[in-house]
């Protein structure tokens, strides 16, 4: 079991330094593209916005995502329902105030299939809209294949259970506003603006997210999830073209929970408390055409059942993206215009 968490860390650990030093390499050589910031005007000294491109961008991310199912007076008896650790891909565009993302698993072999023994297939459909200091967004996502974990429950027990037929479908959505001006959440997530200046802003947010987890019409469990938060990003310039920006958000909310046995035809609902935090950290490097970086990003919500029983949803993800910007067609820049003008963005 040591050994396997050992190889499991050094795997990890290879993949990042690898990713790591492609980025470096990647960005010197991009030192040769010409830097379009110099040349034309920049809104307030602190955004450039490239209004006129159509960005494109690859990411490889290396994701996670475990439910822990325990009883808060007993810390040390969890059960843990994870995926495989996929190697996804993510393919996006972007123009103006609207990106549009699919991202899926290729048939690749998971980075701990030696612990997990199940294959897991994603898939997600993505949208982000920008209106002025307005954020909202919406995700699909479909994820089969989990693995049980009951190794904290019993020390003996160390073969996980695995479950390659249960489905898991979310319905994500986020809206969200920018309190300063300044600050451009764009160059964090999509890359169609420039953060000139370093500059920080506090994000107000409401999430809400519905969550159906089955299989093989046995179990339908079901999760209805809100919750309203604050969030602090800093972008900071470290250098010509560079960019790091951190970001942390705390929430609190309210969920309803359904577990119902299918074919007994019994049910159970809970209600409760939730509370959702993340940690977001970004190092990218942008230019005219090209831009690059590494995303690391973590979100867990605690949702309280009752006084004995809990369950916490956990995300995580590493992050390599590479984009390309290319000049868009003048009559779809006609159209965007007069499409801004009369929302007046």
């Amino acid at each position: 079991m040591l050994n396997e968490k050992k190889h499991s860390v050094k795997t990890n650990l290879n993949h990042f330094i690898s990713l790591l030093v492609l980025f470096i390499s990647y960005c010197v050589s991009a030192q040769n593209d010409e830097n379009l910031i110099d040349s034309l005007d920049i809104k307030q000294n602190f955004i450039f916005s490239y209004d006129d491109y159509i960005a494109g961008r690859v990411s490889f991310v290396n994701q996670a995502n475990r439910f822990r199912i325990y009883s808060p007076r007993e810390f040390d008896k969890i059960i843990t329902l994870s995926t495989s650790q996929v190697l996804r891909l993510d393919l996006s565009s972007s123009f103006r105030f609207i990106d549009i993302t699919i991202r899926f698993s290729p048939n690749f072999k998971s980075t701990n299939y030696e612990k997990s023994k199940v294959k897991t297939s994603f898939f997600n459909l993505g949208t982000r809209f920008y209106l002025n200091n307005w954020m909202q967004n919406f995700q699909f996502t479909r994820t089969k294949g989990f693995y049980a974990d009951f190794s904290k429950i019993d020390s003996n027990n160390i073969e996980n259970l695995n479950f390659p037929d249960l489905i898991l479908i979310k319905l994500v959505g986020n809206t969200s506003y920018v309190l300063n001006p300044n600050f451009s959440f764009r160059s964090i997530f999509k890359q169609n603006e420039s953060q000139v200046k370093s500059v920080g802003s506090f994000v107000f947010s409401l999430s809400y997210n519905y969550t159906k987890l089955f299989q093989n019409k046995l179990e339908n469990d079901t999760t209805l999830n809100a919750t309203i938060g604050t969030s602090y990003f800093y972008n900071w310039v470290i250098a010509r073209n560079f960019l790091t920006s951190f970001g942390i958000r705390m929430g609190i909310g309210y969920h309803t929970t359904c577990f119902e046995l299918v074919e007994n035809q019994q049910s159970v609902k809970y209600n409760g408390l939730s509370l959702e935090s993340e940690l977001n950290i970004n190092l990218g490097y942008n230019s005219k055409k090209i831009y690059t970086g590494i995303l690391f990003n973590i979100q867990s919500f605690r949702n309280s059942l009752n006084s004995n029983f809990r369950i916490d949803d956990e995300h995580q993800f590493l992050e390599f993206y590479l984009g390309y910007r290319f000049k868009a067609p003048k009559k779809l820049i006609k159209i965007a215009d007069k499409f801004e003008e009369k929302l007046r963005l």
